[in-house]
């Protein structure tokens, strides 16, 4: 028997596809097809249009003036207190998504005081 056989397939949940394979595509074939499969599922998936990625200089730019020379956060018009080696910040205001990310990555990326050094606030 001869002809090709549609197989629709969901390869991660951004990417659908339907692959034809021959109707004697024996086990070996199915074999190495899941093995390419799992290659390309590997592979992430592109970010969204206009994403970028935060850098110090962006999170600068979009926290502003809540950064302060210790690197912790504080801000009263959006409520928002950090300090650097804490786990948590306390957040109390509507942040977009940029805000958002921007304090993540600064909490990330801060490092912690010496242990010999108290907090400014």
């Amino acid at each position: 028997m001869t002809g090709l056989v549609r197989y629709p397939f969901m390869l991660r949940p951004d990417c659908e596809a339907d692959i034809r394979l021959p109707v004697d595509f024996g086990p070996a074939d199915y074999a190495r097809l899941i093995k390419f499969l799992a290659s390309i599922a590997a592979v992430p998936p592109p970010p969204p249009s206009g994403w970028q990625p935060m850098t110090e200089a962006r999170a600068r730019v979009i926290l502003g003036p809540a950064v302060n020379p210790d690197g912790s956060l504080d801000q009263l018009s959006q409520y928002l207190s950090w300090n650097p080696g804490e786990e948590t910040a306390c957040l109390d205001s509507d942040f977009e998504a940029d805000e958002l990310e921007a304090i993540a990555w600064w909490m990330r990326n801060t490092p912690a005081p010496p242990r010999d050094q108290e907090p400014t606030c």
